[in-house]
């Protein structure tokens, strides 16, 4: 039995080291890929933060949302929750609005991109229809808001002419679509925002028009609506 258990112990220390060391860079492999495909998704996100500081949420995303699929790109939709957790209640807290319009801005790259609502059609909608019409965003449409100059942050690390950015510049209400193949980035008035938010959760327009009423008069909502309609967000309506 000594003998057997000699030749374990040599057995063991022969093979346990490199198969450790086997397992730490198949282990690391791993964590580069999915930080690379973190930063390829959220270049502005590791732009903000720096390498290291983005190399470390990476593995603790990593470590709280392990990937269930092997669609690298679907890995990263929690990433703004988990950015929030991050920083919420310090002077950091914008970085996750930041993530979240960098993700709306690589989904509509992935939806598919159909025919705006041209309103011309409209024209031959009965007037006393026109109220109770349900507008359809389009498939390749997102809305982001914050409370923080976002997209000015995102254009101030994507365009070489921009000009430094103050975090007290005010609210940010973005509209993100996909146009011809790329994305595109608007920014919207806040009564623009809220009434394309209420259209895009399946309101009529009159119904949108009777919850922002206490906000905005008839006028505002109607030019607002025909700023909507020009942004081309809308693919149909019934």
């Amino acid at each position: 039995m000594g003998g057997d258990a000699c030749a374990l112990s040599g057995l063991l220390q022969s093979h346990v080291g490199p198969t450790s060391t086997g397992i730490n860079v198949y282990q690391n492999n791993v964590r580069e890929t999915f930080r690379l495909a973190l930063a390829a998704s959220y270049p502005v996100i590791e732009a903000l933060t720096g390498p290291e500081c983005f190399a470390g949420l990476t593995f603790r995303y990593l470590g709280m949302h392990p990937s269930s699929t092997p669609d690298l790109q679907a890995f990263g939709e929690q990433f703004p929750e988990f950015l929030d957790g991050c920083y919420s209640g310090s002077s950091y807290q914008y970085v996750a609005d930041v993530a979240r319009l960098e993700l709306a801005t690589e989904q509509v790259l992935l939806d598919r991109e159909v025919a705006p609502l041209d309103p011309g059609r409209l024209a031959d909608i009965p007037a006393a229809e026109l109220p109770e019409l349900k507008l359809d965003l389009a498939p390749a449409c997102r809305l982001v808001t914050s409370g923080f100059p976002i997209l000015s942050i995102w254009r101030m690390h994507n365009r070489a002419d921009s000009e430094p950015v103050s975090l007290d510049a005010g609210p940010s209400h973005v509209l993100v679509r996909r146009c011809s193949g790329d994305a595109v980035l608007r920014e919207i008035s806040a009564i623009e925002f809220m009434l394309a938010y209420r259209l895009s959760r399946g309101d009529s327009i009159s119904r949108a028009f009777e919850t922002l009423s206490d906000i905005s008069g008839v006028a505002v909502l109607q030019t607002a609506l025909a700023s909507l309609l020009s942004y081309r967000v809308f693919s149909n309506f019934h």
